[in-house]
């Protein structure tokens, strides 16, 4: 990263967010943040929000800011929960990691930041 940080933009993702739990991923994310302050590596960040927004894009600015770097969840099979509704997630013993969960990882958070 340190070769490429200033040629590319990177953004800092922890994949498999599901094997941890969440004082662990918390604990991982703060100590991902400070290698990268303590390297000097820059990351893309979002443009801050001037005071003229709308409220709704600040929250979501805001948002994305404290999600940094993303957690993820990645899964290429559907899952169905005992109500029937199907979603991209992971079964395991303890219960489902859904994909698009905001409970479970960051990844629409990630999708807003990417393509929004």
């Amino acid at each position: 990263m340190k070769l490429l940080h200033n040629k590319v933009n990177i953004v800092p993702i922890i994949g498999k967010a599901d094997s941890l739990t969440e004082s662990e991923l918390k604990s991982f994310k703060r100590k991902v943040m400070d290698d990268l302050e303590k390297h000097k590596i820059n990351f893309y960040q979002p443009p801050i929000c001037g005071s003229d927004e709308e409220d709704e894009f600040k929250a979501q600015d805001a948002e994305i800011r404290a999600s940094l770097p993303f957690s993820v969840v990645g899964s290429n099979i559907m899952v169905e929960n005992e109500n029937g509704r199907k979603f991209r997630g992971r079964q395991y013993s303890w219960g489902i990691a859904e994909v698009e969960n905001s409970k479970h990882c960051n990844f629409n958070i990630l999708r807003t930041f990417i393509l929004r």
